[in-house]
């Protein structure tokens, strides 16, 4: 790709060399690793829960989880032997080494330099919270996976921008349709990596690289796609006719499904139902408020934990190189960063220890960002 203007498009990507040896490298140490580690039976929090699911072809609690729950029916369903929940504690390891595989493959696109994606990749997988997600069947792997598919698609679509990527529209409003079939947390990403998609396209529009005929039949196509992708939301009310063991919210019509995927059990938009954080507030006193952002400090103050004390460090490098080289990229960090703290200004889970401990898988679809700029 041409060199392109530094306010609106990378100045200097440099040349893609492949890298597939470095992605397979860190694929089998990611993937070792978790296997060696993974728990070998049922894993704690929501892993009993899914892990039954996925057992019985049932509804897990809201949203659903449809595309989850359906691979892991397929994949317990084949016969194997021993522990079926260890088997599925490997399903969500395979999510958490391909995302990070994936990831690589975005930094090498976007540096030139396989081994840098490698760094990322190797990074992101053996922090602290996404090691610790990767070892038991959870969603938050899965969900990782997902926006490292969205960031990979945006870095080919800023090496090729013409009609030639136009292709990366329309996957990336399938990926983009799991912020509904899998866990609604995506828009975070995806909202950042849509704008940014639409600079793009404006931008060659405007020096002639693109057409506006070729542009709308690729938005058509995304439409499609995307409404495609929402298909595994029929698996909810089809379980739910089978009566199953695991049946949450007993969805028998639309309201019943709009009130499952809404989380209105939980409170829409809040990540713990309110009468929670009244009691504890009650029961602990003002200590325990989440307000004003106090789940963003606990985010930074945990990310050279999760990464190490030198890795972070390399965030505000990560974006003066695309301030110099890509600064579309930096308009999708920026607008993830905006993204991330409108996110925990939603976050009312009390600041107790138990509370405190369920938003920190939360941290790992921020990773999977952050990692890449660093």
């Amino acid at each position: 790709m041409g060199r392109m203007e530094p306010s609106v498009g990378p100045a200097a990507l440099e040349p893609w060399r492949g890298g597939r040896t470095s992605r397979v490298v860190l694929f089998l140490v990611l993937m070792t690793a978790y296997a060696v580690t993974a728990c070998r039976t049922v894993g704690p929090g929501d892993s009993g829960e899914l892990t039954a699911a996925m057992c019985t072809w049932g509804v897990a609690h809201a949203p659903g989880y449809p595309v989850l729950i359906l691979l892991g029916n397929l994949v317990s369903h084949v016969p194997h032997a021993g522990e079926p929940a260890f088997l599925l504690n490997l399903l969500d390891a395979l999510f958490a080494a391909l995302a990070c595989v994936v990831l690589s493959a975005a930094v090498g696109r976007l540096t030139g330099r396989p081994w840098a994606g490698f760094a990322a990749g190797l990074a992101l997988g053996t922090s602290r919270i996404f090691w610790e997600y990767a070892l038991v069947v959870e969603v938050f792997s899965l969900n990782a996976l997902m926006a490292a598919l969205l960031l990979d698609l945006f870095s080919r679509y800023l090496r090729s921008p013409g009609p030639r990527g136009l292709w990366a529209l329309p996957a990336s409003a399938a990926v983009m349709a799991s912020a509904l079939t899998h866990h609604l947390t995506l828009v975070l990403v995806a909202l950042p990596v849509g704008v940014s998609f639409a600079a793009v396209s404006r931008a060659e529009l405007r020096r002639g690289r693109l057409s506006w005929p070729e542009l709308r039949g690729a938005l058509g196509r995304s439409l499609l796609w995307g409404a495609a992708a929402l298909l595994p939301l029929l698996y909810i009310p089809l379980a739910a006719r089978r009566d199953p063991a695991l049946d949450w919210g007993d969805v028998r019509d639309l309201q019943s499904f709009l009130h499952l995927l809404l989380r209105r059990d939980f409170g829409s938009g809040w990540l713990t139902p309110p009468g929670v954080l009244v009691r504890q507030h009650l029961d602990a006193g003002e200590g325990a408020s989440p307000f004003p952002l106090r789940h963003l400090g606990f985010f930074w103050a945990d990310l050279p934990r999760s990464f190490g004390w030198a890795f972070p460090a390399l965030l505000p490098l990560g974006f003066l190189w695309a301030w110099q080289r890509c600064r579309l990229l930096l308009l999708m960090g920026g607008l993830f960063l905006a993204a991330l703290v409108m996110f925990f200004a939603r976050v009312n889970a009390p600041v107790v220890p138990l509370y405190v401990g369920i938003t920190r898988p939360f941290y790992i679809l921020p990773h999977v960002v952050i990692a890449l700029l660093m």
